[in-house]
C-alpha cells in the first residue's frame, strides 16, 4: 500500500467519526465517502450499520473486553513476520490489513465514547483498574433574561452577532432578545470557545467562565473570568479590552494571551502585543512584552520570561510543559478528566520533566506516560486515581 492509500484510509477514518456525530462534511469529505462506498458492499455494510447500535452493542462490548495494545503488539511481529517471508504483493496486503485494524479499534473506541459516555452502567476497565475519558466540548450558557442552553459536543464554539446565537457551524441556536449579559460556563471534563460580537475570540479550559456583554457599549469591551481562558481580542484603539478575574485587570488594544486563575494564583501569558496587568491589592501596574508571563498571588506579584506554548497548548488539545512536576500537572488532569487524585501522606516527588500529552487520550494513556516519567504508579478506583 502506497503512502497515499494510508492517508486516505486514515481519512475515512475520521470521516466515519463525524457521520456518528452527526458534523457536517465538507464537499471533499462526501466525494470521499462517496468513492469509499463504491468501493465494496464490505464498506456499505460498515457504514450502514454505524448507525445500529444493536449490531455494534457486540463488537462494543468486545473492543473494551479486549487488551487493544497486545493485539496491536502481536499484529505488528505477524506483519513484521511476513515482509520477512513474503514478496512485495503479500506485504500490501499486510499493510492493508493493519490499516483496516487501525480503523477498527478507532471507531469502535470513538463510537463508545460517543453513545455511553456518561452512563454510569458502562464499565470501562484498563491497566490501572477503572478508566476515564477525557473531556470534550460541553457547556451552559446563561443569559440574564433567564434563558439557558446546555452546549453539545457537535460543536467545538458559538459566535454572537446581529442579536443571535449561532453555533460555528452556522445553525442558529438562540435569540439575544432583552438580554444583557451572557454567562458562559465549562464544567469539569468541559471546554469551549466562544466568539463575542466584537470578533474577540476566546477558548474557556475546563471548570471555567466567562461573564461578557451581549453588546459593547461605551468606552472599553470589559469580561470576567474565573478558571483559564484563552484570547485572542480584536483590535479597537478607541475601545481597550479589559479581562477582570478576582485578583486583576487585564487591560489590551488587540492581542492574544492566556489568564489563568485557579486556587488563587492569577498566571497571565502574553503571546502577541502588549498588556498593562493592575492587581487588585495594592493597585500595583505590570506591562507585559511578548514571551513574559505575570503571576499575583497572596498580593505579591513577579514577572518571568516563559515558553509561552506551555501555557497555551491546553487550546490545541495538549497538556505541555517544560519544567513540571507532578502534583502541578496532575491538577489539569483532575479538572479535564473529572477525577481526583489521592496521594499518600508525606509524599515526595521534586522530578520535574517536559512534557507534551494529547489530552483526547483516555486517562490510562497519560498515566502510562507519568509512570514512565516520574517513576511512580497509578490505580484508578472510580473517580479516584490513586498514587502508589
Amino acid at each position: 500500500m502506497k503512502r497515499t492509500q494510508i492517508d486516505q484510509e486514515l481519512k475515512i477514518i475520521e470521516i466515519l467519526k463525524k457521520h456518528i456525530k452527526a458534523t457536517p462534511l465538507s464537499v471533499e469529505e462526501h466525494g470521499i465517502l462517496k468513492n469509499w462506498l463504491e468501493e465494496s458492499e464490505s464498506n456499505q455494510k460498515l457504514f450502514k450499520n454505524l448507525g445500529n447500535e444493536e449490531s455494534l452493542a457486540e463488537s462494543i462490548k468486545m473492543l473494551y473486553n479486549t487488551n487493544t495494545e497486545n493485539l496491536l503488539k502481536k499484529f505488528q511481529q505477524r506483519v513484521r513476520l511476513k515482509r520477512l517471508r513474503k514478496q512485495k504483493k503479500n506485504r500490501i496486503k499486510w499493510l492493508s490489513a493493519a490499516a483496516c485494524l487501525i480503523a477498527v479499534l478507532s471507531i469502535g473506541y470513538y463510537i463508545a465514547a460517543i453513545r455511553y459516555k456518561g452512563d454510569q452502567t458502562l464499565n470501562i476497565t484498563s491497566q490501572f483498574g477503572d478508566e476515564a475519558l477525557p473531556g470534550s466540548n460541553r457547556a451552559i450558557l446563561t443569559l440574564s433574561n433567564g434563558k439557558a442552553v446546555s452546549l453539545n459536543d457537535h460543536n467545538k464554539g458559538i459566535s454572537n452577532q446581529a442579536g443571535k446565537i449561532f453555533y460555528e457551524g452556522g445553525e442558529e441556536l438562540l435569540s439575544l432578545e432583552d438580554a444583557q449579559i451572557g454567562v458562559l460556563k465549562t464544567p469539569n471534563g468541559g471546554q469551549y470557545k466562544i466568539t463575542l460580537e466584537d470578533g474577540t475570540k476566546v477558548w474557556l479550559n475546563a471548570s471555567s467562565s466567562l461573564e461578557y456583554p451581549i453588546k459593547f457599549q461605551g468606552n472599553s469591551r470589559e469580561v470576567r473570568i474565573s478558571g483559564e481562558a484563552y484570547f485572542e481580542v480584536a483590535h479597537n484603539k478607541d475601545k481597550p479590552f479589559i479581562v477582570s478575574s478576582k485578583g486583576q485587570k487585564v487591560k489590551v488594544l488587540g492581542t492574544s494571551f492566556n489568564v489563568r486563575n485557579y486556587d488563587g494564583m492569577e498566571q497571565t501569558t502574553l503571546l502577541t502585543g502588549r498588556v498593562s496587568i493592575t492587581s487588585e491589592i495594592g493597585n500595583k501596574q505590570i506591562q507585559l512584552i511578548p514571551g513574559q508571563q505575570s503571576i499575583v498571588f497572596n498580593g505579591k506579584s513577579q514577572v518571568r520570561n516563559v515558553d509561552v506554548s506551555d501555557f497555551s497548548s491546553w487550546k490545541d488539545g495538549f497538556f505541555a510543559g517544560s519544567s513540571m512536576s507532578l502534583q502541578y500537572l496532575t491538577k489539569d488532569i483532575e479538572r479535564w478528566y473529572d477525577v481526583q487524585f489521592v496521594y499518600p501522606q508525606n509524599f515526595n516527588n521534586s522530578e520535574k520533566a517536559y512534557l507534551h500529552l494529547n489530552r483526547n487520550e483516555k486517562l490510562s494513556s497519560v498515566l502510562k506516560a507519568l509512570e514512565k516519567t516520574y517513576g511512580v504508579s497509578f490505580r484508578i478506583k472510580g473517580k479516584e486515581v490513586i498514587v502508589q
